[in-house]
């Protein structure tokens, strides 16, 4: 279980760093495009990196679910990500 604990707090930090990414590139890309001759290379760029961080991040929650999945078959628990809230464990 601590190693779950691990690679859980692990991909949480990481999918916390992808979205920041993807916040940070996204003002940055408004501030681009409020200069009065907007370079769209940097703004193409930017928009890039947020959907390249985007992605990372949607793959770092399929690897979380995954890995959820794997330890509530293994323990024969209920799906923790399960779509019903009813079979959601509190």
């Amino acid at each position: 279980m601590s190693e779950l604990v691990r690679t859980y707090n692990a991909q949480a930090h990481e999918i916390t760093d992808a979205i920041t990414a993807v916040v940070l590139n996204a003002e940055a890309g408004l501030r681009l495009l409020r200069a009065q001759s907007p370079d769209l290379e940097v703004v193409r760029q930017a928009l890039n990196s947020i959907a390249n961080d985007g992605k990372r991040a949607g793959n770092i929650v399929v690897r979380t679910r995954a890995l959820m999945n794997k330890v509530a078959a293994a323990d024969g628990t209920a799906d923790p990500c399960a779509d019903n809230p009813d079979e959601w464990p509190l």
